[in-house]
């Protein structure tokens, strides 16, 4: 599925997983942020959404292969990935308890409130979004919840979580998620090889091609004044 902001109620009915395999998902952001990396095997991610009193619970993979730069040598060092992740993401505050602010800081990455969708549900024009977005919430019990209680369907919001209407409000962008974590999962120092030599700090030649023509010197010049000390037992 092409990655962009989309009702939740229609990414919770989308079915068990998310499959991202668009690759602009990542290709895009990566010349936004001039990373030096080049997709190798196509990426992949699969993101399923449990939904909560206040929030998504979120697990998900990523796969696929990347070239980047070796950190020691600046040959092309091949990533393979296997990332997996967990992660709570809180719903915005805007309609959590109105009776107080929330202390739950959201920065509308992944989740957010939607004045435009949810006066388009409230125009009449989204009845079926706004019936799923009933649905789930009625079978969707939250997490702490007693297993016979479910969220209200009369639209009545108790203090600190949606109400079952307010749903279809709700918008996600599962692109921005899987670039998070794909960001994430990138390791701080990627070798070409584990053994990888690096390069010469005097003549930058690289040292996995064989030994360069600089002189080596086996002693550190900076102790040269203390081979000469003798300790007096």
């Amino acid at each position: 599925m092409p990655a962009g902001w989309m009702p939740l109620c229609a990414a919770l009915n989308e079915g068990a997983e998310l499959i991202l395999t668009d690759q602009s998902t990542w290709l895009e952001p990566m010349a936004e942020f001039g990373l030096n990396c080049r997709i190798s095997v196509p990426l992949e991610a699969g993101i399923s959404l449990s939904l909560q009193k206040d929030g998504l619970l979120v697990r998900g993979r990523i796969s696929g292969s990347i070239i980047v730069p070796c950190a020691l040598c600046a040959e092309d060092a091949l990533i393979t990935l296997r990332h997996r992740f967990d992660s709570f993401e809180p719903f915005p505050p805007l309609l959590l308890s109105p009776d107080k602010e929330s202390e739950v800081e959201v920065d509308g990455y992944f989740i957010r409130w939607s004045a435009a969708l949810a006066g388009k549900m409230a125009q009449g024009h989204g009845r079926r979004e706004r019936a799923e977005s009933l649905k789930l919430a009625g079978k969707t019990p939250g997490r702490g919840r007693r297993a016979n209680e479910s969220y209200p369907q009369d639209g009545r919001r108790e203090a600190g979580f949606y109400a079952a209407g307010d749903l279809a409000g709700l918008e996600i962008n599962p692109g921005h998620l899987a670039w998070e974590e794909f960001a994430q999962s990138l390791p701080q120092l990627p070798l070409c090889r584990e053994d990888c030599a690096g390069l010469c700090p005097g003549c930058g030649h690289n040292l996995n091609h064989g030994p360069c023509a600089c002189a080596r010197e086996e002693d550190d010049p900076r102790l040269e004044k203390l081979r000469g000390l003798k300790l007096n037992k």
